[in-house]
């Protein structure tokens, strides 16, 4: 059976580059790359949905497109501990910074890439419970961030 030109994958996409300190996120840059981006999530999220996603949205700001990713900011690792008994322990970041990606379709009506994220302020760590940060990744999400992508140069020809 083949794909009508509409359920066809998109071959252009668009990479973005966020730099991030702390819960401050900021786009520090744009490509246009010649891939497919990874297929979209189911784009309604349901109501107090939890964890990390984007969405790249139109300008009624209905969501286009959707993907579930991994937390990249947190306020906790689980570490190696020198404990036999607990081999592995969680250890505080008291000031989370780097770099995350990602990579959406190249879409014409695409407007915004919006981040959404459950909080990610720091928990208090007891020791032996193993479970921080996941307690804190399953309160509600919400928008976290927000960038235009109506700006970005058409591509040339």
């Amino acid at each position: 059976m083949t794909q009508s030109r509409s359920q066809r994958p998109i071959k252009k996409s668009l990479r973005l580059i966020f730099r991030y300190e702390g819960e401050t996120i900021q786009l520090s840059g744009i490509k246009r790359v010649k891939t497919i981006a990874p297929p979209s999530d189911d784009l309604s999220p349901g109501e107090r949905a939890s964890g990390f996603w984007y969405e790249v949205r139109d300008s009624s700001d209905q969501p286009l497109y959707r993907r579930i990713a991994d937390m990249p900011n947190r306020y906790a690792v689980e570490v190696r501990s020198d404990d036999p008994a607990s081999p592995l322990t969680w250890e505080t970041i008291n000031k989370p910074q780097g770099l995350f990606v990602v990579l959406v379709p190249d879409l014409g009506t695409a407007q915004d890439l919006v981040l959404f994220s459950s909080p990610i302020r720091p928990l208090d760590i007891t020791p032996g419970v193993e479970t921080m940060q996941a307690r804190q990744e399953l309160e509600p999400a919400q928008e976290v961030a927000r960038f235009s992508l109506s700006g970005i140069e058409p591509e040339r020809r």
